[in-house]
């Protein structure tokens, strides 16, 4: 079946990596250019970051052993 209507997104823009995350929209931006992940887009606005579902789950992984640690 080819259903033109479904979208597997690739990409993830920082704000709706920021809400599936949990993580604070500062942190997570902190965090993913620390480890050097994301791809920015420059524009005539501030600059937008992307990111991959693999990026955003090698973003969060060492924020939740900091979490399970601190416990």
């Amino acid at each position: 079946m080819n259903d033109l209507n479904y979208e597997v997104w690739k990409f993830l823009t920082q704000a709706r990596a920021d809400y599936l995350s949990g993580i604070p929209e500062g942190e997570l931006r902190r965090i993913s250019c620390d480890m050097s992940l994301g791809s920015p887009e420059g524009g005539s606005r501030e600059e937008q970051v992307y990111l991959t579902y693999e990026e955003l789950r090698c973003t969060c992984k060492p924020v939740a052993e900091l979490l399970e640690a601190g416990r």
